[in-house]
C-alpha cells in the first residue's frame, strides 16, 4: 500500500480533487486581496490587516457557531 493508493477509489479521488481546488481558490483569493491592497495604499499595515481579516472566524447563522475561514497556505 502506498500513499497514492486511496486515489484509486473514484469517490475519494473526487473528494480529494474538490478539496484541492477549493484550497487553491482560497489561496488565490488571499493573494489577490493582498495584491489589490498594495496597489491601493502604500501602508504595509493595511496589507497585513487584509491578510488578518481573511483568517478570522466568520460568524455563522446556525445556532451561534462559527465557521473557520482560515486558509493554510
Amino acid at each position: 500500500m502506498t500513499a497514492w493508493s486511496p486515489l484509486r477509489y473514484p469517490v475519494f479521488r473526487m473528494l480529494w480533487l474538490s478539496w484541492l481546488a477549493a484550497n487553491l481558490s482560497i489561496f488565490m483569493s488571499d493573494v489577490a486581496a493582498a495584491w489589490l491592497m498594495t496597489s491601493l495604499v502604500t501602508s504595509p499595515v493595511m496589507v497585513a490587516l487584509v491578510q488578518t481579516a481573511s483568517t478570522l472566524p466568520v460568524p455563522s447563522a446556525s445556532r451561534g457557531r462559527t465557521i473557520c475561514a482560515a486558509s493554510i497556505a
